[in-house]
C-alpha cells in the first residue's frame, strides 16, 4: 500500500479524473466488463477512484493482478493527511497451481501518478508506505524517498509506541518477480 500526499497544497482540479483516464488507456491495463467497480452513490460522496485488473503469465503460470486507486472525500477519514493525498493499494492471484507477478499494474499506476504530478505546475506528492499488521492493527506511515527505497527492511512505528521491522517487498513492490502459489 502506497500514498502519496500533497505537500502544501491540494491536487489540481480534475487531477484524479484525468489519471484515471489515463490509466484506463493505458497498455498495462485491460478492464473486463464484469470486472469494472461502479461504487453506490453514498461512497461516491466520500470516495473517489479506481478498481483496475489486469491478467497475464508471468512465472509459469497465470495471475491476475489488481490494483485499488483512491481519494476520500469528506468525513472522519479524510482528516488530516488523508483528506489530500492518493493511495494505491494493489495485490495479486494466482488462478493456475503456481506463478509470480511483476507487479506491472502496480507500477504502471505509480509511474502515471509520478508523471504527472512532474507536469503540474507546483505539486509536490510525498510518497509513504503503509502497513498493517495480521491483527489489521495500522502503523504510522513511513515517508519514502529515494535514499530510503532501496532498504531491504522497513521500521514502522504504531500509536502505541511499538514498532515492527517489514521486508521491503511487504509494502512496495519487489524488483524481482515475486513467486506465488495456490
Amino acid at each position: 500500500r502506497i500514498m502519496y500526499k500533497v505537500l502544501g497544497g491540494r491536487l489540481p482540479f480534475g487531477f484524479l479524473s484525468e489519471l484515471q483516464v489515463r490509466l484506463a488507456q493505458s497498455e498495462c491495463v485491460h478492464q473486463d466488463k464484469e470486472l469494472h467497480f461502479a461504487p453506490e452513490s453514498s461512497v461516491v460522496e466520500r470516495v473517489s477512484g479506481s478498481v483496475l485488473s489486469v491478467a497475464y503469465t508471468c512465472g509459469g503460470g497465470i495471475v491476475r493482478e489488481w490494483t485499488i486507486l483512491s481519494q476520500v472525500h469528506t468525513g472522519e477519514a479524510a482528516v488530516g493527511e488523508a483528506s489530500n493525498s492518493l493511495r494505491i493499494m494493489g495485490w495479486a492471484e494466482v488462478s493456475s497451481q503456481q506463478g509470480a507477478t511483476d507487479w506491472r499494474l502496480f507500477r504502471g499506476v505509480i509511474r502515471a501518478i509520478e508523471g504527472m504530478a512532474q507536469r503540474a505546475p507546483g505539486l509536490s506528492l510525498q510518497k509513504m508506505a503503509l502497513y498493517v499488521d495480521a491483527n489489521g492493527k495500522l502503523a504510522k506511515p513511513l515517508e519514502i524517498t529515494r535514499r530510503n527505497e532501496a532498504r531491504q527492511v522497513f521500521s514502522f512505528g504504531f500509536e502505541d509506541g511499538s514498532k515492527t521491522d517489514v521486508c521491503n517487498n511487504v509494502v512496495l513492490p519487489s524488483i524481482s518477480e515475486t513467486t506465488l502459489s495456490k
